[in-house]
C-alpha cells in the first residue's frame, strides 16, 4: 500500500510517503518511506472520430 493525499495533483512529488508491502493474507512483510511522483489519470474519451457510439464495442 502506498500512501498518498487523495486531492495531490497529478505531476506532484511525494516525499516521506508510507509504504507497506503485505502478502496475499495480508499479512505485513515490509514497511518504510519511499518518494512518488503522482500519476495522470487515464484517458477518458468524450467524442468519438468515427461516429461508433462509445458504449459499442468492435
Amino acid at each position: 500500500m502506498l500512501a498518498f493525499p487523495a486531492d495531490a495533483v497529478p505531476g506532484t512529488w511525494l516525499r516521506d510517503r508510507d509504504l507497506r508491502l503485505t502478502d496475499a493474507d495480508g499479512v505485513r512483510q515490509a514497511a518504510g518511506r519511499c518518494a512518488v511522483t503522482v500519476g495522470l489519470a487515464g484517458p477518458t474519451p468524450t467524442r468519438p472520430l468515427s461516429g461508433v457510439p462509445l458504449d459499442v464495442r468492435p
